[in-house]
C-alpha cells in the first residue's frame, strides 16, 4: 500500500519543480518559485485587499517557521522586492511593502501562477477537488495535534 505522506512529498516536489521552472522562464532565475508565490500573496492582500501584511501572515499562510520566513523575507528585501516599514501602534511590527520592482514582476508573473493553478487541477471535478482539500486540511490538523 502506498503511504500518503510519501505521496504528498512526491507531489510537493513535482509542484515545486514545475512552478520554479515556470517562474524562471518569466523572470530569469532572480526568484525561487516560493518567493514568487509569496510576492503574489503580499500583492493580493496588500494591494488588492488593502490589508497590512506582516511576517506572521507569511508564516501562517505558508505554514513555515519564523526562521524560514525571516530568511525568505530577508532575501526578498536584499533583492529589492520588498521593504519593511514600522507601524504606529507597535514599533516591533514591520509591515511588508512591495517595491515597484515587485509590482512589475507580479504583473508579468500573475498569468503564470494562474495557468499553474489551472493546470494542477485539469481534468479533476470540483467535487473531487473539494474532497481533496478537506482531506489535506484533516491531515494538517492531525499533524498539528501530534506536534
Amino acid at each position: 500500500m502506498k503511504k500518503p505522506s510519501i505521496e504528498i512529498k512526491k507531489t510537493h516536489h513535482c509542484l515545486r519543480r514545475y512552478i520554479e521552472a515556470e517562474v524562471d522562464k518569466v523572470i530569469g532565475g532572480d526568484l525561487t518559485g516560493i518567493q514568487g508565490v509569496v510576492i503574489d500573496f503580499i500583492y493580493y492582500k496588500s494591494i488588492e485587499k488593502g490589508e497590512d501584511i506582516f511576517q506572521r501572515d507569511i508564516e501562517e499562510r505558508f505554514s513555515v517557521r519564523r526562521s524560514t520566513a525571516t530568511i525568505m523575507l530577508q532575501a526578498l528585501e536584499k533583492k529589492g522586492y520588498i521593504t519593511k516599514e514600522s507601524v504606529e501602534h507597535d514599533a516591533r511590527l514591520k509591515k511588508l511593502i512591495l517595491t515597484d520592482k515587485a509590482i512589475k514582476m507580479h504583473e508579468s508573473l500573475d498569468p503564470v501562477v494562474e495557468e499553474f493553478e489551472r493546470s494542477v487541477v485539469e481534468g479533476i471535478s470540483e467535487e473531487d477537488i473539494a474532497t481533496f482539500m478537506k482531506v489535506l486540511e484533516q491531515i494538517r490538523n492531525n499533524i498539528k495535534k501530534k506536534g
